[in-house]
């Protein structure tokens, strides 16, 4: 039987308060894959005209209160402020919940799980985008 696999193409648009502007001076995209074994794939692609400094991206749970779970950090501690970024790699699941359990829960209810890409600053700009789409 062959592995179970999930993948998500998400646009990424620069966030303003706790609405999401569209479009946006930056943006950009972010296509997750979504494996049994724990691992997310992902390759995170900005178009960064405004020259913003972004250190972090991760996925997360949002709550119907607006609070959020960290499900993966895709990188940290890094300072990319390019015109163009570009990051690929992988990523483990967090253990919140057993990992067939996380994933079917991801592919049930994507709406609920977003791609957060920070700065250092609240100055440095923030790009979020649902895995549901919109």
């Amino acid at each position: 039987m062959a592995a179970e696999r999930s993948s998500f193409s998400i646009p990424l648009y620069a966030v303003s308060g706790s609405e999401a502007e569209k479009p946006a001076v930056t943006s950009g995209s972010a296509t997750l894959s979504l494996r049994p074994d724990n691992v997310i794939e992902y390759r995170v692609r900005i178009v960064n005209s405004s020259r913003h400094t972004f250190t972090q991206a991760q996925v997360v749970h949002v709550a119907s209160d607006s609070t959020f779970d960290v499900i993966a950090t895709l990188f940290a501690d890094v300072t990319m402020r390019g015109a163009r970024i570009s990051v690929r790699g992988t990523a483990s699941l967090s253990r919140f919940l057993p990992p067939e359990a996380l994933l079917a829960r991801i592919r049930e209810h994507p709406e609920e799980y977003r791609v957060v890409i920070r700065g250092n600053q609240p100055a440095s700009g923030t790009l979020a985008g649902p895995l549901g789409g919109r």
